[in-house]
């Protein structure tokens, strides 16, 4: 410990170093809360709040401090990339739901075309307006859009953002109507840069994340945000300093945990599928011992954040014309392993996060051991040498009251994850399944919620079975609109990007692939021949 502490100026650097770590975990979906003026089964995009007529639904709704996001009158969304096709008004509707989980009741967000907004232009904004966020707005304005409106309404909102998101290098628009307003101070400017990245990639995930951080800076300060904030202080940086140094030296000597670690420096705060990328490409002990002992046990940044509270989601409750039980509900988890038909469950088709898609050839694999019940998530990802190496992360599963109701529980690299999963649909025949799950890393500042889709083959369902898909998300306030397919290998990826080596004792790992263009099916198989024979 003297040791450690003569080296004091390494340890506070190895702190310091990792404190973008916050934002370690992949498919972490955001939000939490309903707003009293979004009523359940009733969407924003109605637009209660009348800016021309002041039409209001109840005194109270009166009073919630509002922001509107603005979509073109027609074309499709970029951020839509899922297993069904959208439109913006689709999409909006989505995203207002997904947005008021996360509100608290202590704002609102009107989402609406860009005429209905300049048809709404007639008066003065409201007092409790106070941001407006443009997507992908056309540079040629419909009639209603007029100077007139700009200067009466328009100006009188005090923050205004207009992007284009399909165009990096332009990230304004530049119609002089869409008047944005420029953030004074640094810390300003910092944040919009942040949202502006955030908005660039395109993702459901994303645009709800800028959503919530303009509205707590400008509308409201929002709990769901502000949990998700790191504070470091001097105590935890202390704290962390004398008991964690041993951990922090045999990190800074081992260069793939230093490079793990710098690696995720690298990344922006807010760039979850980078972080993780990098937890998985370095994914060593030392990194583990480290993350465990600097922010599970010492907490250096100071986060206790709360599982989503919103939706309140309840399982399905029958199966087969019957009664949906907990064994029964077990068995549908085994999927198609309870026979010793393959040597997985199932493989996640689409889910609603694309950090978590980002991975390719996801196995899920349920089974009992003894008396417990795991899962594990088997997947591809980048390995150290550039190539696509098999990932193993592994759960306890513990069946709760309600049948299709479980938590989830396990440490990722050091940091202890809780998560609530719900069955939503099955096929009677397991031609797929739909979970939802919500979770929290509480010391890592992560409450992240998603859907997936899983099938036999990792094939997106039959349209014929689609409306049973999205029957059965939509008890999670989901919709297939905005999920992201899982990727996939060619024959020629295969030879030459996946170790064979790395392939787990779960699964024996040899792809079978179709001559057609639609998504890759994989079948496991011998790995011993998977370097030299697959098959066609």
């Amino acid at each position: 410990m003297r040791k450690v502490r003569r080296n004091g100026l390494l340890v506070w650097a190895a702190v310091l170093s990792v404190s973008l770590w916050n934002r370690w975990r992949g498919p972490k979906p955001k939000g939490a809360t309903e707003s009293k003026a979004c009523d359940r089964g009733r969407i924003c995009d109605s637009w209660a709040l009348s800016l021309s007529g002041l039409s209001l639904s109840s005194p109270e709704e009166a009073q919630l401090p509002t922001a509107i996001l603005v979509y073109p009158d027609r074309g499709t969304p970029a951020l839509a990339k899922g297993i069904v096709p959208a439109t913006w008004p689709v999409v909006g509707e989505q995203i207002s739901r997904r947005v008021a989980w996360d509100l608290d009741s202590k704002a609102e967000l009107q989402v609406m075309s860009l005429s209905r907004f300049c048809q709404s232009l007639g008066r003065r904004a409201p007092a409790n307006i106070s941001l407006v966020l443009g997507l992908d707005l056309p540079e040629r304005l419909p009639s209603p859009c007029t100077e007139q409106a700009k200067t009466n309404m328009l100006h009188a909102i005090s923050t205004r953002l207009f992007v284009n998101t399909s165009a990096p290098s332009q990230e304004l628009l530049t119609n002089d109507w869409y008047s944005t307003t420029k953030p004074k101070a640094r810390q300003g400017r910092k944040r919009r840069r942040r949202v502006l990245r955030l908005l660039h990639r395109q993702s459901e995930d994303d645009l709800i994340q800028a959503i919530l951080l303009l509205m707590h800076q400008h509308v409201t300060p929002l709990r769901s945000v502000e949990m998700q904030m790191p504070h470091p202080d001097a105590a935890s940086m202390a704290r962390t300093g004398v008991f964690c140094g041993l951990q922090t030296a045999a990190c800074m000597v081992n260069p793939q945990c230093f490079q793990g670690l710098f690696c995720i420096a690298l990344c922006h705060l807010d760039d979850q599928t980078c972080a993780y990328r990098c937890l998985l490409k370095f994914d060593v002990p030392a990194i583990g011992k480290f993350s465990e002992c600097a922010l599970e046990k010492q907490n250096v940044m100071n986060f206790h954040t709360l599982p989503p509270s919103l939706p309140e989601v309840k399982p399905m409750d029958n199966y087969r014309f019957a009664k949906l039980t907990v064994p029964v509900a077990n068995d549908i988890l085994i999927g198609h392993r309870k026979n010793k038909e393959k040597k997985y469950s199932w493989i996640v088709a689409a889910s609603s996060s694309q950090a978590y898609a980002q991975f390719r050839l996801q196995y899920q694999i349920w089974r009992h051991v003894k008396q417990r019940f795991l899962y594990h998530a088997v997947f591809l990802a980048e390995g150290r040498d550039g190539k696509d190496a098999w990932k193993t992360r592994t759960y306890l599963v513990k069946p709760l009251e309600d049948a299709g109701h479980w938590l989830f529980r396990a440490s990722d690299s050091g940091i202890k994850l809780e998560e609530h999963w719900y069955l939503l649909g099955a096929d009677r025949d397991l031609q797929w399944m739909v979970l939802y799950f919500a979770g929290v890393a509480a010391h890592a500042g992560q409450a992240y919620r998603g859907s997936m889709l899983l099938t036999p083959d990792g094939n997106v369902p039959a349209s014929s079975a689609m409306r049973d898909v999205e029957d059965a998300l939509s008890l999670a306030g989901m919709a297939p609109k905005l999920g992201f397919l899982v990727g996939r290998l060619s024959r020629l990826q295969w030879l030459h990007l996946v170790q064979p080596k790395s392939c787990p004792r779960l699964l024996t790992c040899k792809p079978f692939f179709r001559l057609n263009p639609s998504p890759v099916l994989y079948q496991p198989m011998n790995p011993a021949q998977s370097q030299t024979q697959p098959a066609e």
